[in-house]
């Protein structure tokens, strides 16, 4: 699938070339951790907007993660299977229902542990 074209006035052709010492890249660069902007993306947005405004991910609930990574492993493969077969195969049914069961007790914990 390609890239859906920009429009004209958001194509990025114009160049403007800077010359840094040394200490002053050093400054830019310390600025512009943990922003995941690219040097060039980072001083655009300086000089147009004259700030970046960084977005903080949201804690990540490890618990959460080490539960609801195995059974969404589990149901990915029963997933894959059901679509290769495009059916629901029988013995399949007591699988499915465990998984669901586990899924049913780590969201409990999860909610409990809140």
């Amino acid at each position: 699938m390609a890239r859906p074209e920009k429009k004209s006035d958001e194509k990025k052709g114009e160049r403007a070339y800077i010359r840094w010492s040394a200490a002053e890249l050093e400054a830019v660069d310390k600025r512009r951790q943990g922003t995941g902007l690219t040097r060039s993306e980072f001083c655009r947005r300086m000089a147009v907007d004259g700030r970046v405004t960084v977005k903080k991910a949201p804690a990540v609930n490890v618990l959460a993660v080490r539960e609801l990574n195995p059974i969404g492993v589990n149901v990915n493969q029963i997933a894959r299977k059901i679509n290769e077969l495009d059916r629901v195969p029988l013995h399949l049914v007591p699988l499915i229902e465990r998984v669901l069961d586990r899924l049913e007790t780590s969201l409990m914990k999860l909610i409990e542990a809140d």
